[in-house]
């Protein structure tokens, strides 16, 4: 693929609004987790811990749960060795697939104290062979722990404005890993280190999964999806009936239906849920990490 047009003023102009709209990703994503006091060794094992817990949970559940754990002494190896999985369960919930998690860092931690002496391991390949990683964790987990730009950790964030700002091949691309590839392809290797970062906290604050906030974002004028919305609505306001507007109305029709009704209303209620549980653990983390001073 070639490089899409005006891809470096895009970059700048999400830098912009990112400065202007801080995100969760910037004081709670998986690369804040951490004690940077601890040995660095132990460092590196809750980068890791905490990119396994992130899959399909929201920034500041996850730096939430990752307290939690050095509190009660498994920010390390050994404490996760020790400990018992239903204790890790409680502490790591709500986190999505909580049980299931609970098991993968268990079963990490032996395979770290048996293979490496205690520590991670410091390539892609050995990475993806432990239990709960895939790709995306690894190369973060490589950017974070190690230091080293082995590649583009791709989310669904990622995935998502890859393809509106046309990033990516409009077919043939069906997952992360199928975006990862084609950016990596094509984006000069200098933007990696930033790129995941820069779009996940664009992603949590503008360019949004439902309602993105395109009056709000400099790239409205430039961004293939923003411009198609623009026409839409151009198009309704003068009585036109152009494909576009026809095509809005199709959609219209089909958000009418009762399921897809029930399944907007029924995201919206999780979402609420999701942000009183934000709250609640962000409180008990700070509570608890006072009570210890």
């Amino acid at each position: 693929m070639e490089p899409p047009a005006n891809w470096l003023r895009t970059i700048e102009n999400i830098r912009k609004v990112r400065q202007k709209f801080p995100a969760p990703v910037d004081s709670m994503g998986c690369d804040q987790a951490h004690s940077k006091t601890d040995k660095n060794v132990d460092q590196r094992f809750q980068v890791l811990a905490s990119l396994m817990l992130s899959s399909q949970t929201k920034d500041p559940i996850t730096w939430a749960a990752v307290q939690k754990l050095k509190q009660n002494g498994m920010g390390n190896v050994d404490g996760i060795i020790a400990a018992k999985e239903k204790d890790i369960e409680d502490l790591i919930f709500p986190v999505g697939f909580y049980r299931r998690k609970a098991i993968y860092l268990k079963k990490v931690a032996e395979k770290l104290k048996q293979e490496y002496n205690g520590d991670i391991p410091d390539s892609v390949k050995d990475l993806c062979e432990l239990p709960g990683v895939g790709p995306k964790m690894a190369h973060l987990c490589m950017l974070e722990a190690w230091n080293v730009v082995s590649g583009i950790g791709v989310d669904t964030h990622v995935h998502r404005i890859a393809g509106r700002l046309g990033w990516v091949p409009s077919k043939g691309i069906k997952s992360p890993e199928d975006t990862r590839k084609a950016l990596e392809g094509w984006l000069p290797r200098e933007y990696w280190r930033e790129i995941n970062h820069l779009l996940v906290g664009f992603g949590q604050t503008i360019c949004t999964p439902t309602r993105p906030k395109c009056d709000e974002c400099y790239n409205n004028v430039i961004c293939p999806s923003a411009n198609s919305k623009v026409r839409i609505k151009k198009e309704a306001a003068s009585g036109e009936s152009g494909p576009n507007v026809e095509a809005d109305k199709a959609i219209g029709r089909t958000k009418g239906s009762s399921k897809k009704a029930a399944k907007v209303k029924e995201e919206q209620v999780v979402e609420v849920k999701e942000e009183i549980q934000v709250k609640q653990e962000i409180e008990k983390a700070i509570t608890r990490s006072r009570g210890k001073r």
